[in-house]
Parts: C-alpha cells; sequence; structure tokens
C-alpha cells in the first residue's frame, strides 16, 4: 500500500511570523495558522480513505511471466516446469505470475501455494497438454490466500476432449480445479473451458468467484463436468455464466453461509444443493438469477444411504427457461432420470432401494420465480414420517407452459404459499 505525504505552502513553518509580512494584522495571522492547521488534519485523515479505496486495484508492480522461467508459450512445447517454477518463485517473492498475452502455454498438472496469485494476460491460454489421469490440472489443499485472475479473453483449457467417451464410467478423467480446505480464495474474471470431469472442486472457507465463465459440451458428450462446486463455509459467487454437462452451480456438504447471484447457467443441471457425501447445509441463496434449458431450474437431490440435513435454503428471483424436466424439485432419494443420468445412478454403491435416505429437508423457499416450460412444473418426493420434508415455502411463483399442463405433484412434502400458479404448486399443510 503506498503512503501518502501532505506538503504544506512553500515549506515555511506555519507558526513563525514572517517579518516581511509585518503589516498583516495578527489576527488574520491566527485566522490564517488555524485554517492551515484545519487542512493539514484534514488531509491527513483523508490518507486511511484513500489508501482503502486503492486496495482492490493493487498490481504487483513487477509481474513475474512464466516466459522469464523459460516458458515458450508456443501451443506445442510442454511448459510444465517452468510454470511450476515460476509459481514457486514468484510467490516467495510475493510477485503475481502471469501467462503472457495472446499466447498458448501447454502444461501438465501444476500445484499452487500459499499466496498464490496466477493471473492470465488479456487472451492468454493455460491448456493442458497430453492425456494424463486422475491428477487435477490445477491444485492445492490446506492454503490460504489463492487468487485465479484474468484479463478479457484469460482462459484456461482443460483439452477434455481427449477424456470424454460420452461414458460416465470413463476411468482416469480428472478434473480440472480443485482446491480443498484452502482460505481466503479469489478467481476472478477467468474463462474455463473443455474440462475433462468436474470443473472445480472448491472447499474450504471464504470464497469469492466473480464473472467466471465455463463452458463444455452437454453430459451426452462430456458427463460429470459440473460447472462450479462449492463444499465452503462462506463464499460469494457473482456474475458467473456457466453452460456444461452436469450440475450447473451445485452446493457439497458441508456447506454454509452462500450466496449465488446475478448468474446464468444453460445446459446443464440448474441451481443444486446436492452430495454425494452425508448433507450438512444450512444458509444458503440463490438469487437474481437465470437457469436457460437445463435439466432442472432449482434442484434438491440427495440419494440411498445418505443422512444429515439440508435447511434454511432460500431459491429468490430465479428466471427459469424451458426446463428439460421440471422448473423446481425435491428429491430426497435421488434423482428424475434421463437416458445418460440412468448410466451414473446404477453405477453408485449408495443406491439401495432398500435404505432410502435419511437427510431430513426443511426451510425451504422459492420466492419471485418464473418459469415456462418442461415435462411437469415441480415434482416434490420425499420419505413418510419424521423423514417428511417441512417448512416449503411458496411466494409469487408462476410456473406456466409445461407440457399437457402438468403441475407439481408432492409425497411427503409439506408447507404452504401464496400467489401460486397453478395451484397444485402450493404445498399441502400437514
Amino acid at each position: 500500500m503506498s503512503v501518502h505525504y501532505v506538503r504544506v505552502g512553500d515549506g515555511r513553518a506555519v507558526d513563525s511570523w514572517n517579518k516581511a509580512e509585518a503589516g498583516r494584522s495578527k489576527a488574520k495571522y491566527f485566522l490564517d495558522r488555524r485554517c492551515t492547521t484545519f487542512w493539514i488534519v484534514v488531509l491527513l485523515c483523508m490518507q486511511p480513505l484513500a489508501a482503502i479505496a486503492t486496495i482492490t486495484a493493487i498490481v504487483p508492480a513487477n509481474d513475474c511471466s512464466v516466459t522469464s522461467f523459460g516458458a515458450l508459450c508456443d501451443g506445442v512445447t510442454d511448459d510444465t516446469h517452468s510454470i511450476q517454477t515460476a509459481l514457486a518463485s514468484c510467490t516467495t517473492n510475493q510477485r503475481r505470475t502471469t501467462i503472457p498475452s495472446k499466447k498458448t502455454c501447454l502444461s501438465q498438472p501444476l500445484i499452487l501455494y500459499s499466496n498464490t496469485w496466477l493471473h492470465l494476460l488479456s487472451n492468454a491460454t493455460l491448456k493442458a497438454g497430453q492425456r494424463w489421469n486422475d491428477t487435477a490440472f490445477i491444485s492445492t489443499s490446506n492454503a490460504n490466500n489463492i487468487t485465479l485472475t484474468a484479463d478479457q479473453g484469460g482462459t484456461i483449457d482443460g483439452s477434455g476432449k481427449q477424456w470424454w467417451t460420452g461414458s460416465n464410467k470413463t476411468p482416469g478423467r480428472p478434473p480440472l480445479l480443485v482446491l480443498k480446505d484452502c482460505v481466503r480464495v479469489l478467481i476472478q474474471g477467468v474463462t474455463i473451458i473443455n474440462p475433462p470431469a468436474w470443473t472445480t472442486d472448491l472447499s474450504g472457507r471464504d470464497y469469492k468467484i466473480y464473472n467466471v465463465h465455463i463452458k463444455s459440451p452437454p453430459y451426452s458428450v462430456a458427463p460429470n463436468t459440473d460447472g462450479i462446486d462449492l463444499a465452503v463455509d462462506g463464499a460469494h459467487v457473482k456474475g458467473c455464466v456457466i453452460e456444461n454437462g452436469d450440475d450447473s452451480i451445485c452446493m457439497k456438504s458441508p456447506c454454509h453461509n452462500i450466496l449465488v447471484e446475478d448468474s446464468i447457467v444453460r445446459q446443464g443441471n440448474g441451481f443444486v444443493i446436492g452430495t454425494s457425501s452425508n448433507a450438512n447445509f444450512s444458509n444458503i441463496t440463490f438469487r437474481n438469477s437465470v437457469a436457460e434449458k437445463t435439466m432442472y431450474g432449482c434442484h434438491i437431490k440427495f440419494k440411498n444411504n445418505q443422512t444429515g440435513h439440508a435447511k434454511d435454503i432460500l431459491f429468490e428471483d430465479i428466471t427459469i427457461k424451458n426446463p428439460v424436466l421440471y422448473a423446481l424439485g425435491i428429491n430426497q432419494n435421488g434423482q428424475l432420470l434421463t437416458a445418460y443420468e440412468e448410466e451414473e445412478t446404477d453405477d453408485n454403491d449408495n443406491n439401495d432401494d432398500n435404505v432410502r435416505s435419511s437427510v431430513l429437508i426443511s426451510n425451504i423457499t422459492f420466492r419471485n420465480i418464473v418459469s415456462s416450460g418442461g415435462l411437469v412444473a415441480g415434482y416434490f418426493t420425499c420419505n413418510p414420517g419424521e423423514l417428511a420434508c417441512e417448512k416449503i415455502l411458496m411466494e409469487n411463483v408462476t410456473l406456466a407452459n409445461t407440457a399437457g399442463n402438468v403441475g407439481c405433484s408432492f409425497t411427503n412434502t409439506f408447507g404452504n404459499g401464496a400467489d401460486v400458479i397453478p395451484k397444485s404448486c402450493i404445498p399441502p399443510t400437514k
């Protein structure tokens, strides 16, 4: 942070009596002195405000380009060693590691460190090289202060085509970005394309994800290419656009204190609460966002054998355009199947029909939601007795133009609603 100093006048001491100005009255002198002192105090007090205003704009004085460490970034040469060396050296010296503008750097898997700042300059590409198995393209664990940013056109390309077979059973497909148990993470302005499997797998606390664009083919071509997957305490996701082949923005467990807003999801599974581990979810909000041609709009799903709870979840000010199956739903024991998803579910060792999920689902609110299209408007199915889903609230919800004008169905799901169209989408009272 820069420090600003204030110089007063021409450097003469403000409390000296200048004999050359003896014609001035002492009254005027003391008035001038007080005014000068006042402005000194004002200017000095303003300095913290000026510093605060520039904190988010700080850029290291000397960027640390991977080309300075031998990377050719010609789109042909394997630059892994040079990029990894740059990440280690630049981070140690508190400098920003940069991928050069309008260049393509090929790499095998890379490791980040605490205090790493990896930045892609305009139209730079960091691209996964020749196929490998399992290990994430970019990863770290138990690290603090990770920053991943890009100027316009800065792209991370996972080269997923060399792993995709159209089957989620294909072995060895690595996730693209894995940050495990990390604290204070900023991901901003980056475009991420063609992940072999999950695009991101993020856990820890205090994440900020802004203006990230993610793109991959549909599930039939690139299965399990989740967009943003969070198992985090404290995250803000804003201004993201995701077009992918599975869960678009998905909360994994444990997940608390999350705000997702001003984002658009297309083609994938929409805004999702769901996990492959036992459930632990609370205080999660999706708002002011759009789902276009996704499998579902707002979707809560769990699998057989899972335990735990999901509560205090809000979907608000959401527009859903032409969902494939339904706009809103809760499925305590899985999800409605498509031709592609049957394969995934059949391969799930936890999917024993004799052991239903015991995840307790309550305090779920759908507010100010408009949808058009889908096979049905909504699908809510939970387990009987004490495992029933409760306090499901619908407010100002319109779910229109479904195939055959089919409304909502509720099984062991209870709550209430107001200003809901069609009326069949008002949850029954218990």
